[in-house]
C-alpha cells in the first residue's frame, strides 16, 4: 500500500505473537488521516487481523509522523509480550517539551497506551544522545518490564548526579510502564555510579556488545572495568571482569538499583553483591 512504485520498504519484523509486523516505509500515505511530509522512511505497524496500519514513529499529538532530521528510525526492538517498542530517532517531536543536544536518542513507545517516551533522559529531562557505534541493540527483560541498554551519556538516574558520575559507558534498566531510569552499574553501596566522581580512577566501563538480559528473568549479565561494584572485592586493574546485575521491581515509584556479583575476574564482571567465581 502506497503512493508511489518507487517507495522503499525496508525492516520487516514480526511482533512475538505473530498478530503484528512492524515495517519502515517512506510512503506518505500508509495510515488513513495521518500527515506525513517528511520525506524519510516512518515505523509502522500492521494487524494481520484486520489489515489496519498503525504509525509508531508519530509525533506527540498524533497527527503526523515524527520530524525526523534525515534518518530514518533504526535499532528497532519490539517487547516480548509485544506491546512496547524501543527504536532510535534523531526527531524532535516525539515526546512534548523535547529539548536535544544531541543528534539521535532512544526511545520507547507504548502501542496501547499511545505513549511515546524519552529514555536517553539527561539530568534534566533532556535529550542526551545514544551512542549507537559503541554498543548492541537495547534489549527488554523477559516480563517486559524493562528495557535494558548502554550509554555513555550523562543519563539521570536515581543517583547520577552532575559531579558524581564517571564519564563511562554505563548499564542502564529503563521501567517502560513507569518511566523511571535505573544505573544498574553503580558502586558496591549502591549510592553512586561505579567508579564515580572528579577524581578517578577513570575506567572503560562496560564493554562493546557485552551485555545480556537473562532470559529466566532478574538480571543482566556484562563485562565492565569498574573496580568498586562488589562489597569486599579487591579489583585495582582495569582488566574486564564478567559481572551480574540484579534488575529493580518494577513500580510506579523511584526505583532502586540492583545489587552486583562478580562471576568471573579477568575475564568479563558479574553482579550480586558475592563473588561466584574466580579464575585459578
Amino acid at each position: 500500500r502506497n503512493d508511489s512504485s518507487s517507495v522503499r520498504v525496508g525492516f520487516v519484523r514480526f511482533s512475538p505473537d505473530g498478530e503484528h509486523l512492524f515495517f519502515k516505509s517512506d510512503a506518505a500515505d500508509v495510515v488513513d488521516g495521518l500527515a506525513d511530509t517528511n520525506g524519510e522512511a516512518d515505523l509502522f505497524r500492521y494487524r494481520l487481523t484486520d489489515g489496519v496500519f498503525e504509525a509508531v514513529t508519530v509525533n506527540a499529538a498524533g497527527t503526523a509522523t515524527a520530524d525526523t532530521q534525515g534518518t530514518s528510525s533504526d535499532d528497532v526492538v519490539v517487547s516480548p509480550d509485544g506491546r512496547y517498542v524501543s527504536f532510535v530517532s534523531d526527531a524532535h517531536d516525539l515526546v512534548d517539551g523535547f529539548t536535544t543536544s544531541s543528534t539521535r536518542d532512544l526511545f520507547v513507545r507504548d502501542l496501547v497506551g499511545g505513549q511515546t517516551r524519552l529514555v536517553t533522559a539527561g539530568l534534566g529531562g533532556e535529550g542526551v544522545g545514544y551512542d549507537q557505534g559503541a554498543t548492541r541493540d537495547a534489549e527488554f527483560s523477559p516480563d517486559s518490564a524493562f528495557l535494558v541498554f548502554t550509554d555513555n551519556a550523562l543519563l539521570g538516574s536515581q543517583v547520577t548526579e552532575a559531579l558524581n558520575f564517571n564519564f563511562a559507558t554505563n548499564l542502564y534498566a529503563f521501567d517502560v510502564a513507569a518511566g523511571v531510569q535505573t544505573l544498574l552499574t553503580t558502586n558496591a553501596a549502591g549510592t553512586a555510579p561505579a567508579n564515580g566522581g572528579l577524581s578517578g580512577p577513570f575506567e572503560s566501563g562496560v564493554e562493546p556488545f557485552s551485555f545480556i538480559v537473562n532470559p529466566a528473568g532478574g538480571s543482566a549479565f556484562f563485562v565492565a572495568t569498574f573496580t568498586d561494584m562488589v562489597d569486599g572485592l579487591s579489583d585495582s586493574s582495569a582488566t574486564p571482569d564478567l559481572f551480574e546485575a540484579a534488575l529493580p521491581a518494577p513500580e510506579p515509584a523511584a526505583a532502586v538499583g540492583g545489587a552486583v556479583a562478580v562471576l568471573c575476574l579477568g575475564l568479563v564482571p558479574a553482579r550480586r553483591q558475592r563473588e561466584l567465581h574466580r579464575p585459578a
